[in-house]
């Protein structure tokens, strides 16, 4: 499946494909555990539950409250709760994004 991925460390915001299993989640995002914050009504932003206790990991994302840590993807949902591609474009995620 399609998703936003948020690279803190290089500082890239890309698209990229990947399975949407517990495997694939902790493999893109390089961890252990990770949490998951609303971005908007539609998005949701899967993060590295243990991000802020690594180096060089900060970002911060247009309208949410606090510095978020560690790789971002950004994918969808339905009522349901099932994952999909994002609804934002990656022009979008990239406007809210600051390094």
């Amino acid at each position: 499946m399609r998703v936003i991925k948020i690279d803190p460390y290089n500082q890239e915001v890309f698209n990229t494909e990947m399975s949407m299993t517990l495997d694939g989640i902790y493999e893109e995002l390089n961890c252990d555990t990770f949490c998951i914050v609303n971005v908007d009504s539609n998005n949701s932003l899967y993060l590295d539950d243990c991000g802020l206790m690594k180096a060089n990991s900060f970002f911060e994302w247009d309208g949410y409250p606090q510095m978020l840590a560690g790789y971002g993807l950004i994918v969808s949902h339905d009522e349901e709760g099932e994952s999909h591609p994002p609804t934002i474009t990656l022009e979008e995620a990239m406007d809210r994004v600051t390094f």
